[in-house]
């Protein structure tokens, strides 16, 4: 194996691509199994007569060999053989933990179901997140379409933002399908230049349930989960013990990193403030955030933004 592409579903998505200086074993990647969902791979073909020398699966198959035009046909069955093997379950059958959804009824019942929970402002299990990977030294800003005329930048993607301002600036009740597809949300840099945009659609990420199944939105596709996969998962999470560490509750409006110096002094004298704080370890090539707050009792604290709940509906 070559490299893979992964994607790990959290508080936030994080895309990952990993790539060897030669073939190399599946296990030296370290992908965790629980969280780590595969959206491509490359790897030395063990028949290069048939695949040529490397040979690359993700949305589509990619591979470069020498054959003439009347070998197409079987060229094809061959695809089709490999494409219907069911061998890599034995070592491999994690990687059935998310299937993608391709049947058109469980589709449509699925993205309605999207779109009522957002008329609805139940935003718990729904977010906003650019559906691929960026160079966040690029990116400054973002901007939705109704955005434009009135210049204004955001420095972050926040679902309630979008649903007021459809309803503000486009004179909406909520959003449809055909909104949810047309309209574009742009990443700026600082001089106020794109360097990227993408549908709302292909932007929004979350977890809903249906027919008695989990699923997951990501990059404008939804797949299903392994309810194997889900109770593993609840079983490692129920392990985690839960911190004693009590921290304040948020103002609406509230910055991050505002509630954040508000917390640490609410906290005590001996929690210290790392927000925006960077650290460099020998096992990463680039420094990280090592929590929010940490505390006199060794606790990382790790503050992210929530959507507020929906309103009560009245009696």
């Amino acid at each position: 194996m070559v490299a893979v592409e992964t994607k790990r579903h959290s508080a936030d998505t994080v895309r990952t691509r990993s790539q060897a200086a030669r073939a190399t074993i599946f296990e030296a990647f370290d992908l965790d199994q629980l969280r780590d969902v595969v959206g491509g791979v490359t790897v030395t073909a063990r028949d290069p007569e048939t695949w040529g020398t490397r040979v690359t699966g993700a949305d589509a198959l990619h591979f470069s060999t020498q054959h003439g035009f009347n070998d197409l046909g079987r060229l094809c069955r061959d695809v089709e053989t490999a494409h219907d093997q069911e061998q890599y379950r034995i070592q491999f059958g994690w990687l059935d933990h998310f299937q993608p959804v391709t049947d058109p009824r469980t589709l449509d019942l699925l993205e309605n179901k999207v779109i009522t929970a957002i008329n609805a402002g139940q935003l718990d299990d729904l977010d906003l997140a650019p559906p691929e990977g960026v160079d966040w030294t690029r990116i400054d800003t973002f901007r939705f379409h109704f955005d434009g005329i009135r210049k204004q930048r955001r420095p972050e993607l926040r679902l309630p933002d979008l649903i007021n301002g459809v309803r503000q600036y486009d004179g909406r009740e909520g959003v449809d399908s055909h909104l949810l597809r047309s309209r574009k949300i742009s990443a700026l840099n600082a001089d106020g230049r794109p360097e990227g945009q993408w549908s709302i659609w292909r932007c929004l990420s979350g977890e809903l349930s249906a027919e008695g199944s989990s699923f997951v939105l990501d990059d404008g596709e939804f797949w299903r989960i392994s309810g194997d996969y889900l109770a593993d998962l609840n079983q490692s999470i129920a392990q985690i013990p839960e911190t004693a560490a009590r921290l304040p509750a948020a103002v609406a409006g509230d910055r991050e990193d505002a509630y954040n110096r508000f917390a640490v002094r609410s906290l005590g004298p001996h929690a210290l403030l790392l927000d925006r704080v960077l650290v460099r370890s020998s096992r990463r090539t680039t420094a990280v955030e090592l929590c929010d707050i940490l505390t006199e009792d060794r606790c990382l604290i790790h503050v992210k933004r929530h959507p507020p709940p929906a309103p009560e509906e009245p009696p």
